[in-house]
């Protein structure tokens, strides 16, 4: 299943299935399986057997809410997303989503969530985000080159170099031919940093929370980059303030976010999405700034990448601290 092979594995599992006598745990992965082929109906049809039949799992609940998701059925996930929770209340994976299928705002992902889902995703993680157009390393590399022309112009070069959140190494990618000095990744999947590792552009790479990559004393950095990991995060005081000790005066402070533009009730400038990410508001993001003593020199709106409905919006921005 994990090397693509879904029609092998289905013959497998379907035997599996039929030799325990309907085992929940292999149903579920049965019916994960037709859905990562491309087959959510099937998944569907597979799950809502087991679940009629008496069956009860946390697992049957979480791949049938992925499968609904799957036809951006929100409201029809969410109370399976809830049941997944409740079967397994030490899964901070199923807490995460549940939570923000009911709409209930946590101020960050759990570190189990982000772990679960990027060690699983890693081996493909690339081929799927190249499927949606993803364009955040590239967009970055455009801003650096922009904030620092002597660097485009090959008069200078960069580094060192903190990135946070780095992923498969994706943003080391797109800077390996400016860099002049160290490339450092902090990642909290290992299945991420194992994948970085691969592209043999990082002279470290360590496996820590971002707050406690924060807290560590950092040589000064000319720049900070976090690539999509401003999404996983409510609250940004913290790790905005954070980068702002780890960076050089005169370094560059580099991420993009996901944001939202209409009324904001809460007050709280951030907000959690069914999808499990977090936007903030483009006034969060400026206070978040301001407060840390961040001057910004370019704020742009900028489609991110693609999702089944369409484009996800949200900004990129570059910033120096104040009087540099």
């Amino acid at each position: 299943m994990r090397a693509g092979r879904h029609e092998a594995a289905a013959e497998i599992l379907a035997h599996c299935v039929a030799a325990s006598g309907g085992a929940p745990a292999l149903v579920a992965l049965q019916a994960q399986n037709a859905l990562l082929a491309g087959d959510a109906a099937g998944a569907e049809a597979m799950l809502r057997a087991a679940l009629a039949a008496g069956a009860t799992d946390a697992a049957l609940h979480s791949v049938l809410a992925h499968a609904l998701l799957t036809h951006g059925q929100m409201a029809d996930a969410a109370p399976h997303f809830t049941a997944a929770a409740r079967l397994a209340p030490r899964d901070g994976y199923l807490a995460h989503l549940a939570a923000a299928a009911n709409g209930i705002g946590t101020d960050r992902a759990t570190d189990s969530y982000v772990t679960a889902l990027f060690d699983g995703y890693a081996p493909r993680f690339e081929h799927s985000l190249l499927a949606l157009g993803y364009r955040v390393p590239g967009l970055f590399r455009r801003a650096i080159e922009r904030a620092l022309p002597e660097v485009a112009a090959g008069r200078a070069r960069l580094g060192p170099v903190l990135d946070l959140g780095c992923g498969t190494g994706l943003v080391g990618v797109a800077l390996a031919d400016y860099l002049g000095g160290p490339l450092t990744g902090v990642d909290l999947s290992r299945g991420m940093l194992e994948q970085a590792a691969a592209k043999h552009l990082y002279a470290e790479l360590l496996q820590l929370e971002i707050g406690a990559a924060l807290d560590r004393a950092w040589p000064p950095q000319a720049v900070v980059t976090l690539a999509d990991v401003l999404i996983y995060l409510g609250q940004l005081e913290p790790v905005i303030g954070g980068c702002r000790r780890a960076l050089a005066a005169d370094g560059l402070l580099v991420f993009s976010a996901e944001s939202f533009t209409p009324a904001d009730p809460a007050g709280q400038g951030w907000r959690l999405l069914p999808s499990g990410r977090y936007a903030h508001a483009p006034a969060y993001l400026r206070h978040c700034l301001a407060a840390a003593g961040f001057a910004i020199l370019e704020w742009r709106e900028e489609d991110l990448r693609l999702e089944a409905d369409g484009p996800i919006g949200g900004v990129v921005v570059v910033a120096r601290p104040v009087g540099h």
